[in-house]
């Protein structure tokens, strides 16, 4: 009787002591639930002129985050997107910080001028390559954000 009592005890300090690890993290090797989000990748690169671009993600109309490309390079940038969301209707590109090579200083140095724009090489909810993007706001194209006006976005279908 004596041993079946040890051995009951024993085995309830044992699974408390993991359930310690498991719960506060210490020495953690079994991780329990998710953030429930999506993963959002867009890939992208950047021109830069007095500055690199700055772009706004937005899922379902709400921003998820803000991005610099600091990079001519093509880029896969992680965008986490929050559980909170609801499902995923339609995901939106803007660009922040547009420039303008005629105006202001640059007339003189038009020649020498390259506007600040980022092109969209494609974007991949949760491993799944996001089609048919549209642009909207002038001199905006599907794979290229030249202004602040519109943008390029996807219509999500779940």
């Amino acid at each position: 009787m004596n041993i079946k009592i040890i051995a009951i005890v024993g085995a309830c300090l044992i699974a408390g002591a993991g359930a310690y690890v498991v719960f506060t993290g210490e020495n953690q090797v079994i991780s329990i639930g998710s953030s429930g989000g999506s993963e959002l990748k867009i890939e992208a690169a950047g021109t830069n002129w007095a500055g690199w671009p700055e772009i706004s993600i937005l899922v379902n109309d709400k921003e998820v985050k803000k991005i610099t490309i600091e990079t001519g390079d093509r880029t896969m940038y992680d965008i986490n997107v929050p559980s909170d969301i609801g499902t995923i209707t339609k995901i939106e590109v803007k660009l922040l910080n547009e420039t303008d090579c005629k105006g202001g200083d640059s007339l003189l140095n038009a020649n020498d001028c390259t506007d600040r724009l980022v092109m969209l090489r494609g974007a991949y909810l949760d491993e799944k390559k996001l089609e048919n993007p549209q642009a909207s706001g002038p001199m905006n194209l599907s794979s290229l954000l030249r202004r602040e006006e519109g943008g390029i976005s996807w219509q999500v279908s779940q």
